[in-house]
C-alpha cells in the first residue's frame, strides 16, 4: 500500500466513524479508537503499539491529511481528531484535491529531490506506509547533487514552503539536515497521472495526431526496422515548423483512438537515447516517462526541438523494409512523416540560421 493511499484510508475509515457516530463527527475521535478501527479492535489496546510503526504510521498519515485540511489532526497522542468538510468531499471524489496539488509548477532540480525523498523515506507494508527522516550524508550518497550540501538545502526549504516535503535542521548543525516525504509531495508525483497528465492526454486524443503529435500504439526498438521506424518518426516532430510540445504517445490504437495497452516496460530513456546519439545528427534530445493514467499506463515521450540544430538529419542508414537513408531529413504533414517540399526545407534552413545567429550574439 502506497502512503497515498493509506492516508486515503485512514480518511475513509474518519469518515465512516463520523457516520455511526455523531459525537465523533462533532468532536471529533480518540487515537485509540481509529486504530482499532483500521487495524483491528486488539491492535491498539497491546501495550507495545504505542510506538509502533503501525502508530507511528496511523499519525503520519493524519499529520500529512492535516496539511491539506482533510483532517483536524490531533496535536498530541491524548487529543480527538475529526474530519473536515473538505475531507468528506475528498472521500466522494479525490481527483480536485489532488488536480490542486499537482498544479504546482517545479524546475528540473525540485522534481528530481521530490522523486528521490519520496523513494528514500516511504515504507510501505501490507496494511499500512510510514514516512522516516533521511539525514544530509546518507542523502549526498544517493544524490550527486550539484553545488553541495547547501545548494541541497536551499532547494529543501523552496519545495518545503510548497509542503512538497519536511525539512528540519540546518547545514551548519552538528547534525546537519534531514528531509522526508509529504502526503502532498507523494500526491504531485503518484497522482499526476489522475489530474495533470490525464487532462493533457485526454485533451490529445480528442484532437488525435496533428503535425505536433503522434499517437503510437507500441513503441519498439530492437530490430534495424524497428529503429529506422522510431528514428523517422522523432525526425519528423524535431524538424517540423509546430507549436511545442512535441510529443509520441504510446498506448493507442490508431483506428480506434483507444487505450491500447501499456508501453514496453524494458524499454527506458536511456535506450531511446543511445538509439538517437547513433542515428541522428545532431542528437535530438527527448524526454521520455511513463504515466499512470486511470485506464492504464502509457508512455510520454516529448521530443525536445532547437531550432539551434535545424535541420536534423539521418546520421548513419538504419533499415530493410522500413530504411532510412544518410542526411535524409523528415517532417510531418498531418499524421504522416516524409521528406520536407523544397519550400519547407528553405524554411527550415533559414530558421536554424536566425537561431545560431542570435545565438552568437548572447
Amino acid at each position: 500500500m502506497d502512503f497515498v493511499a493509506w492516508s486515503d484510508h485512514v480518511l475513509r475509515t474518519l469518515e465512516r466513524m463520523g457516520g455511526a457516530d455523531p459525537s465523533a463527527r462533532v468532536h471529533g475521535v480518540h487515537w485509540t479508537q481509529l486504530a482499532r478501527a483500521v487495524f483491528g479492535d486488539t491492535v491498539a489496546g497491546l501495550p507495545d503499539f504505542h510506538g509502533s510503526a503501525r502508530f507511528l504510521a496511523l499519525f503520519d498519515a493524519l499529520s500529512g491529511l492535516g496539511a491539506v485540511g482533510l483532517v483536524d489532526p490531533p496535536e498530541s497522542a491524548v487529543s480527538l481528531t475529526k474530519i473536515t468538510h473538505a475531507g468528506r468531499l475528498h472521500v466522494r471524489d479525490p481527483l480536485p484535491t489532488w488536480a490542486a496539488i499537482c498544479r504546482a509548477p517545479l524546475d528540473a532540480e525540485q522534481e528530481r529531490l521530490l522523486h528521490a525523498i519520496n523513494r528514500l523515506t516511504v515504507r510501505e507494508s501490507e496494511d499500512h506506509a510510514a514516512l522516516e527522516w533521511i539525514d544530509q550524508s546518507h542523502l549526498g550518497q544517493a544524490l550527486d547533487w550539484p553545488g553541495g550540501s547547501r545548494a541541497l538545502e536551499a532547494t529543501a526549504q523552496e519545495m518545503e514552503l510548497l509542503g512538497l516535503l519536511d525539512h528540519r535542521g540546518w547545514a551548519n548543525t552538528t547534525n546537519g539536515f534531514e528531509l522526508r516525504a509529504t502526503y502532498r509531495g507523494l500526491v504531485w508525483q503518484t497522482r499526476r497521472g489522475y489530474t495533470v497528465d490525464a487532462a493533457e492526454i485526454d485533451a490529445l486524443v480528442e484532437r488525435w495526431e496533428t503535425t505536433s503529435v503522434d499517437f503510437k500504439r507500441e513503441l519498439r526498438i530492437k530490430t534495424k526496422d524497428e529503429k529506422a521506424e522510431f528514428v523517422k518518426d522523432v525526425l519528423g516532430l524535431a524538424t517540423t515548423q509546430a507549436s511545442p510540445p512535441h510529443l509520441m504517445i504510446i498506448g493507442y490504437d490508431d483506428k480506434t483512438h483507444t487505450y491500447w495497452g501499456p508501453p514496453d516496460p524494458a524499454i527506458k530513456p536511456e535506450h531511446l537515447e543511445r538509439v538517437l546519439a547513433e542515428y541522428t545528427e545532431p542528437m535530438v534530445l527527448v524526454e521520455y516517462r511513463l504515466v499512470d493514467l486511470p485506464e492504464g499506463r502509457v508512455g510520454r515521450l516529448e521530443v525536445l526541438r532547437e531550432p539551434t540544430k535545424l535541420p536534423y538529419r539521418v546520421r548513419k542508414s538504419v533499415g530493410h523494409q522500413k530504411r532510412i537513408e544518410e542526411d535524409q531529413i523528415f517532417v510531418r504533414h498531418g499524421s504522416h512523416t516524409e521528406a520536407p517540399t523544397p519550400q519547407e526545407l528553405q524554411r527550415i534552413e533559414k530558421e536554424g540560421d536566425r537561431a545560431r545567429a542570435r545565438a552568437a550574439l548572447n
